[in-house]
């Protein structure tokens, strides 16, 4: 019974620090992006081309997809991108949004009221 509970134990251990793992990937990969917006962004005006907002045991979450066009002239489509309540109230489906996009790598782009909330700006 001991070794069961013990091996069960163990298990969730793994299950968690793997979840760890993925959440710190993911925390990494944001933070270099921002990183290259910073360094080589340029703004342009996109458009939004989705706003979805979803509900989950009470909790609402809400979302924008937007389009922009690059400096090679090809249209671009971000993923999705969670909003604050005002970002989600300012913008509307089809409306204007100012993005900063990578000119190194113009697949890597953000609302650029996401990179203008720098801490270290105060």
């Amino acid at each position: 019974m001991i070794q069961l509970l013990l091996i069960g134990m163990l298990i969730f251990v793994f299950v968690v620090g793997i979840g760890a793992v993925l959440t710190l990937r993911v925390a990494v990969g944001w933070s270099r992006e921002l990183i290259e917006l910073q360094q080589y962004g340029r703004e342009v005006t996109g458009r939004v081309v989705e706003k979805r907002q979803t509900r989950r045991r009470g909790n609402t979450s809400a979302w924008i997809r937007y389009d922009y066009i690059d400096q090679f002239g090809k249209t671009r489509r971000s993923r999705r991108n969670i909003v604050t309540p005002d970002a989600w109230d300012a913008h509307t489906e089809g409306g204007p949004i100012a993005v900063v996009y990578s000119e190194r790598r113009p697949k890597i782009s953000a609302p650029k009221y996401l990179t203008d909330l720098d801490p270290r700006k105060k």
